[in-house]
């Protein structure tokens, strides 16, 4: 590795950048919102912006969701990757790149909990994913539907479906 490298975690909720020597000093670091390209164009914007921030670099790697799984979105990421960061760029899904950190090239599976859920797993039959589907389908033990189903079980306490277990009378509490 020589020069200056981008990293980009590009997750739908947040987005951490990082650029490093070839010592693997830290030279730059940014925390931004997320590049969630079904929530409209503002993420070709966002990832600009951060392209400018972060200033010239070599090489650059970024995880960014959708990337694999939708052709239209992978598509116009891996255009605007090319495009702000010429062909020293690789484009990755934002779990590929957490499963590559976690488990340092190793196989094995990682079970990501996020704003959104999904598992990842590498081994002698392949790559695999299970789940990523978004709140609309499932995304169980995500932060969203653990926080959707707590709010459920508040109406049910709240309105008398479920009978008072505090929780509700809790929930609210620590909401204010």
């Amino acid at each position: 590795m020589t020069g200056r490298v981008l990293g980009i975690d590009g997750g739908g909720t947040k987005t951490e950048a990082v650029v490093v020597d070839a010592t693997g000093r830290v030279l730059w670091r940014q925390r931004t919102a997320g590049l969630d390209p079904t929530a409209g164009p503002e993420w070709e914007v966002a990832l600009a912006t951060l392209a400018d921030a972060a200033g010239p670099v070599t090489q650059a790697v970024l995880g960014l969701p959708y990337h694999g799984e939708i052709a239209d979105i992978t598509l116009r990421q891996s255009q605007l990757a090319a495009q702000l960061f010429g062909t020293g760029c690789r484009v990755a899904n934002d779990v590929e790149l957490a499963f590559n950190g976690a488990l340092a090239g190793a196989d094995g599976v990682l079970v990501l909990a996020g704003t959104g859920s999904m598992a990842w797993a590498r081994g002698p039959f392949g790559t695999h994913r299970v789940g990523g589907w978004g709140d609309l389908f499932g995304d169980e033990g995500s932060a969203y539907w653990i926080g959707r189903a707590a709010l459920a079980k508040v109406s049910r306490e709240l309105d008398g479906r479920d009978a008072d277990s505090g929780f509700a009378g809790a929930m609210l509490g620590r909401m204010g």
